[in-house]
């Protein structure tokens, strides 16, 4: 898809798009930084990672999980940058897409140096983990480039913006991104591994819970991007739908937290566990 021509409403190619390579590892970071707390809560056997050191193998045997975290962690990351850049987006997602290449690149570099450093190797995770690791010097530029359909989908129709969130709320919206991907990761990979692993109506009814605890987290962060975006809340002023949609974001979020604590020491409480 070739870059549109630019209208009144779509930036310039100007010193913003040296913001494109922060907010690309920025939210790269936080999404992958969520897979990997997640991982543990979601297999079953974590002894082949180290989630508390940075040196400790990240992802160990689990290259599947890795390959579906580094995925979504770039496309993530692409959208937004494609998607606040609207009109320049095949630039945006390229920027974005070399961004990550030329950073796992550097960690290459980083690691042979330490390994020509030291008598032991510092490549703490398995061969393939490094194999994922190099493929993605290439790949994330084709991932990235994929995402240009879906930006321009959360565009149709917004004069300003990335689906109508004015692009200064992504200055701190990594913040709940990290924590929301953190509490919507478990229970819905938890899910998709009921169904992997018995999709009968009693694996399905095992998977309950998780379906309660995703959509604990799932309503608030709706209405608050709805109303950060303008589908809801229309009538009220900018000012008042904007605190608003961040205080659903902040404080649902608490509430859900709350929730789910309270339910999790129930259980405990009941079954002993």
């Amino acid at each position: 898809m070739n870059d549109i021509s630019k209208s009144q409403n779509e930036p310039d190619f100007s010193w913003s798009f040296l913001l494109i390579p922060l907010l690309t590892l920025v939210y790269y970071v936080v999404l992958q930084s969520a897979f990997q707390k997640s991982l543990t809560f979601v297999i079953q056997d974590a002894t082949d990672i180290d989630p508390n050191t940075i040196s400790g193998p990240a992802w160990g045997s689990h290259w599947i999980y890795r390959c579906v975290s580094e995925a979504a962690s770039i496309a993530f990351a692409a959208v937004i940058a494609a998607g606040i850049f609207r009109g320049r987006g095949r630039t945006a997602a390229l920027i974005s897409g070399f961004t990550i290449s030329v950073s796992y690149v550097l960690g290459f570099v980083f690691l042979l140096w330490l390994a020509s450093s030291n008598e032991r190797t510092p490549l703490s995770e398995p061969w393939y983990q490094n194999l994922i690791s190099g493929a993605l010097i290439f790949a994330a530029p084709l991932i990235a480039l994929s995402t240009l359909e879906t930006a321009d989908d959360f565009n149709a129709g917004t004069q300003r913006g990335f689906a109508g969130i004015n692009s200064l709320h992504f200055v701190w919206l990594w913040i709940p991104t990290y924590f929301y991907a953190l509490a919507l990761i478990s229970p819905i990979m938890h899910f998709y591994l009921a169904q992997w692993n018995d999709p009968s109506l009693l694996g399905l009814l095992f998977s309950i819970p998780n379906i309660l605890i995703a959509a604990l987290f799932l309503v608030p962060l709706y209405f608050g991007v709805a109303l950060l975006s303008g589908q809801n809340g229309s009538r009220l002023s900018p000012i008042v739908r904007n605190g608003a949609g961040v205080s659903i974001l902040i404080f649902g979020w608490i509430a859900a937290a709350l929730i789910e604590y309270s339910l999790l020491t129930l259980v405990k409480t009941i079954f002993g566990k």
